[in-house]
């Protein structure tokens, strides 16, 4: 039996045992199971990274390392693997690089930099959406607010230990810091590749089209979702200047229209409209 089958086993025993000593309904027990689930999943992995702690005979650093880096990252989000077992392994090989970084004896000039750093950086990216969970502005705000406090705390912390000689404590904040900046940065990176890469499929599958019946393909239907969702995944709305530039590159025989949506047709262009009607209804 795989890790995988024991703890949805036991997730399943759980929820069934709720359900038949009435503590939950039939109908809650999806959601307990799930609730089941991820715990389970943060306990293997809390446990996993107090091991790697012990062997590397740094538990005192991990606790404080961890600490840091638990409290930014519930308002910065980040990097998601797309696998349970992609998140653990990459989850402990990140613990253990942080942990190796601790070791380092840096200069509190140094420290004080990284640390300005590391938190230009979050107010300019954070909170990273992540595609399981989209993000309503009254969230961003709630989130961006907790950061700036988080970091305000943080910061003066870091300039006491500085100023009485506790450099060392100095240091091990920072790691925290940097792992969570780092797990940012690259949960931005993870959400502009994704979007590159629809874009991609998509020209590729209008020219291969376009292609294939020279004669025929010449009328092109773009339909696109405007929903709270797709708004999160492209906060800057690179789509929409992607479909500009397929009103200003393919041929002008070729006919382009348009459809934008959400619970209902939001938008429309007809087929055969101009570059120039496109971009006033894309404004």
């Amino acid at each position: 039996m795989t890790v995988k089958n024991a703890y949805d086993s036991m997730a399943d025993r759980f929820a069934k045992y709720l359900t038949e000593e009435d503590c939950i309904c039939a109908e809650e027990a999806d959601a307990y199971r799930f609730g089941i689930e991820v715990i389970f999943l943060k306990l293997v992995h809390i446990a996993s990274y107090l091991l790697i702690a012990v062997c590397m005979k740094r538990v005192l650093e991990f606790i404080v390392i961890f600490g840091i880096f638990y409290a930014f990252r519930k308002n910065t989000g980040g990097f998601h693997a797309r696998t349970r077992l992609g998140c653990y392994l990459f989850s402990c090989t990140a613990i253990a690089t942080a942990l190796l970084l601790a070791g380092a004896e840096l200069s509190g000039k140094i420290t004080m930099g990284l640390t300005a750093a590391c938190l230009i950086v979050l107010f300019c990216i954070s909170p990273v959406r992540h595609e399981n969970r989209s993000l309503e502005e009254e969230e961003i705000s709630f989130f961006r607010r907790r950061l700036c406090l988080l970091s305000a705390i943080y910061t003066i912390g870091v300039i006491l230990m500085e100023l009485t000689g506790y450099g060392r404590l100095a240091g091990l904040l920072l790691s925290g810091l940097l792992l969570v900046t780092a797990l940012a940065v690259l949960g931005k990176l993870q959400q502009f590749c994704a979007l590159m890469l629809v874009l991609f499929i998509s020209t590729g599958s209008i020219f291969i089209a376009y292609e294939a019946e020279p004669e025929s393909g010449k009328e092109l239907v773009i339909v696109t979702d405007c929903s709270q969702s797709m708004q999160d995944t492209d906060k800057e709305y690179i789509v929409f200047d992607f479909i500009k530039s397929l009103y200003a590159v393919l041929p002008r025989d070729y006919q382009i229209g348009m459809i934008a949506f959400n619970n209902e047709i939001c938008a429309e262009v007809p087929l055969g409209s101009s570059y120039a009607e496109a971009a006033e209804c894309l404004r």
